[in-house]
């Protein structure tokens, strides 16, 4: 092949290549090792921030529903108030 052939001198073997092929391949790999580490990273704050978002969105759901039970909360008092204003009426009335 002509390669493995040294510049220099093209009668001789390139001694150096198999070690710059091992070299490399080895780069190749560590880049791999880096990249595959990043997306990992990448990836646990990704679920990191779904979770925190989901905690999010189920605080701000409660703090909705707050207000509505208070409303509701008031309206029910205010129809016992004048249920019990009928029935104080109408018993006192009926002389009771």
């Amino acid at each position: 092949m002509a390669d493995e052939k040294c510049i220099a001198d093209p009668q001789r073997d390139c001694l150096g290549l198999h070690k710059a092929n091992f070299l490399e391949k080895q780069l190749s790999e560590y880049r791999e090792q880096a990249q595959e580490a990043r997306y990992q990273a990448i990836m646990d704050k990704l679920t990191e921030l779904s979770v925190r978002l989901n905690e999010a969105l189920a605080t701000i759901a409660a703090l909705k529903e707050k207000p509505a039970k208070r409303w509701e909360s008031i309206v029910d008092k205010a129809i016992w108030a004048v249920l019990a204003a009928v029935i104080a009426f109408v018993l006192g009335r009926m002389g009771l």
